[in-house]
């Protein structure tokens, strides 16, 4: 039986988390649901905030009941919905399948940043349903994701010189193509801006080509004798 966290961010958000939990108790009929309702923002005497909680509670549930959606129980968390799920979590560890987390169309700067709710629940441990009370299409991707992606691209590349540079001739050749690809566009510029430089460009191009080339035929000649032996030894099987 399938458990989800249902949480709204705000009362505007209810109407469609209720929504998208009626779709997944169409799916599976087993599933349950336990409401989540963060404190309102802004009101600083704790009581109060509980007691519109309550009330924003006790509308949602009268939806949810309404659509014939199993709620298990009810609680009131932390006015930031992000610590309320966290709250639940330590509370309740390995009680829920996913959270579904209703949250308005965050601004575009504050998306770009992060700073929404639904960037922030990314971080969370289980996964997170994301539903808006309004049309998200085209959102921007957080600045921070776009980050990540280009903090993992040097390691890449320094992981593929460390594979290469295993094998010395191909390493090497490794090495030596960015100089190519250099000598190449310096050809190109020596043929359309300035001709002066086209013999010496050509002549250095042709050597690096050579060299390449000839590190090429080193390296098929060094690993064919190996490979010898054993296609010998595979032949000799296949005999008997």
């Amino acid at each position: 039986m399938k458990r989800y966290l249902l949480v709204p961010s705000a009362p505007s958000t209810v109407p469609p988390l209720v929504e998208r939990a009626r779709q997944l108790a169409f799916e599976d009929r087993n599933v349950t649901f336990v409401l989540l309702t963060p404190r309102p923002t802004g009101v600083d005497d704790r009581h109060v905030a509980d007691h519109l909680a309550a009330t924003e509670e006790v509308l949602a549930l009268a939806q949810l009941r309404r659509r014939g959606l199993r709620v298990e129980r009810t609680a009131i968390g932390d006015a930031s919905p992000i610590w309320a799920v966290e709250d639940e979590l330590r509370v309740h560890p390995h009680a829920y399948d996913a959270v579904a987390l209703a949250s308005r169309v965050p601004r575009v700067r504050s998306r770009l940043l992060g700073r929404d709710d639904q960037s922030r629940a990314r971080a969370l441990p289980l996964p997170v349903i994301p539903v808006f009370d309004g049309p998200a299409d085209h959102l921007p991707r957080p600045l921070t994701e776009h980050a990540h992606r280009a903090a993992r691209l040097p390691g890449a590349f320094l992981g593929l010189v460390a594979r290469a540079l295993k094998r010395p001739i191909f390493g090497l050749f490794v090495l030596m193509l960015p100089a190519l690809i250099y000598l190449s566009a310096g050809l190109a510029l020596a043929l359309l801006v300035n001709r002066a430089f086209l013999i010496t460009e050509g002549i250095a191009l042709v050597l690096y080509t050579s060299m390449i080339v000839g590190l090429v035929v080193i390296e098929r000649t060094e690993a064919a004798p190996a490979r010898a032996p054993d296609e010998d030894r595979e032949r000799a099987d296949s005999r008997h």
